[in-house]
C-alpha cells in the first residue's frame, strides 16, 4: 500500500532500522519516535505525545511498537524498569491507539514459553515463562489485547542483523579476537533476520489499515530450528572464518541469571495462511546480514 504511514516506536533498535529500510523499499512513510522526544519511562509523558501525535492531519494509519526491555539476565535485577517497559508502556499504547481507532502491531517474544517442548510452538500453546524478562512480555501482551481490539501481536525469536547489537555481531566481534568461541549448544530456537521480519510487520500494517486483518496473536520467525552454537558456526562460515572454530557446551557450563527456554523454536505457519509471509529464508538473511554489516565497518 504506496503512501500508508506507520510510526513506529523505538527508532534506534535493530528492527526500528530494519523497517525504515523496507519501508524505503516499498514506498511506506516510516516515522520513527523515541528518546528523549518519546520517552516510555514515563508513563503520563508518552500518553500525552502519542495523543497529540494521533492527533495531528498527518496522523499515521497504523503504530508498530517495537520498544522493548530487552536485557534478559538485567531484567531479573530490574523487574521494576523490565514491567515499566515491557508491560506498562504497551498498554500506554494499546490505550491510545484504541482512543483513536487506530491499529497496533506489538512485537513480543519466544521467551514467552516455557521451553519444555519438542516441535516448534504455535500460537495456540499455552505460554509460561521462566524469567522475569518473559514474564513482562507476556503481561504485555495481555495488556495490549486488552486494551485495543484492532491488534496484532508478533512474537519472534532470536533476531540478528548487521546493527549492533545482536548475537550475529558479538559472533563477530568475538572472532576478530578468539580462534575458538565457547557457545551453548543445548538451547534451541529460530534465528530470524530482522530485515525479513520488517517486511512480515509492513505487509501486516497494509492489512491492518485496510481492516482485513484477523486481529489477535502471530508467530513470524526464520525457516531453520538450531542451536546457539550451531547459529554461530553458521555465522562464521557465511563471513569466510573459517579458521575459527565454535566448541558447543552445555548451559550448565555457562551460567546466567535468568533461567531461559531450552527449546524457544516458533512455528510461522499460521502468519503464511493469513497474510502470505513464508518464514524467514535463515541462509539468505544471514548472507545479506554479513554483506551489509561488511559494507558497513
Amino acid at each position: 500500500m504506496t503512501g500508508l504511514r506507520v510510526l513506529v516506536i523505538g527508532h534506534s533498535g535493530q528492527l526500528a532500522r530494519s523497517l525504515v529500510g523496507a519501508g524505503m523499499a516499498r514506498a511506506i512513510k516510516i516515522e520513527t519516535a523515541g528518546r528523549p522526544s518519546l520517552d516510555l519511562n514515563e508513563v503520563q509523558h508518552a500518553r500525552t505525545w502519542l495523543r497529540e501525535r494521533l492527533m495531528q492531519t498527518d496522523r499515521p494509519q497504523v503504530v508498530i511498537n517495537t520498544a522493548a526491555f530487552t536485557g534478559v539476565d538485567a531484567a531479573e535485577a530490574q523487574a521494576a524498569e523490565a514491567r515499566r517497559m515491557n508491560t506498562d508502556a504497551p498498554r500506554v499504547i494499546a490505550d491510545v491507539c484504541a482512543e483513536f481507532d487506530r491499529p497496533m502491531i506489538h512485537v513480543s517474544t519466544d521467551y514467552v514459553f516455557s521451553g519444555r517442548a519438542v516441535r516448534p510452538w504455535s500460537e495456540i500453546d499455552q505460554p509460561a515463562p521462566v524469567s522475569v524478562y518473559g514474564r513482562t512480555k507476556l503481561d504485555g501482551e495481555r495488556s495490549v489485547a486488552q486494551a485495543c481490539q484492532k491488534h496484532l501481536i508478533v512474537r519472534t525469536s532470536w533476531l540478528f542483523s548487521a546493527f549492533a547489537p545482536n548475537f550475529m555481531t558479538t559472533i563477530l566481534r568475538l572472532a576478530r579476537d578468539r580462534n575458538e568461541i565457547s557457545i551453548v549448544d543445548d538451547q534451541v530456537g529460530t534465528p530470524t533476520p530482522a530485515a525479513a521480519l520488517a517486511d512480515t510487520l509492513l505487509t501486516m500494517a497494509e492489512h491492518a489499515a485496510s481492516g482485513d486483518a484477523p486481529w489477535g496473536v502471530y508467530h513470524y520467525a526464520g525457516d531453520t530450528v538450531m542451536s546457539w552454537a550451531t547459529f554461530a558456526a553458521h555465522i562464521l562460515a557465511a563471513a569466510g572464518l573459517t579458521d575459527r572454530t565454535i566448541r558447543p557446551i552445555p548451559g550448565s557450563d555457562y551460567p546466567s541469571i535468568a533461567a531461559r527456554p531450552a527449546w524457544s523454536a516458533l512455528d510461522s505457519s499460521r502468519v503464511r495462511e493469513i497474510f502470505g509471509c513464508a518464514p524467514a529464508d535463515f541462509n539468505a538473511g544471514l548472507a545479506a546480514a554479513i554483506n551489509r554489516h561488511r559494507a558497513d565497518g
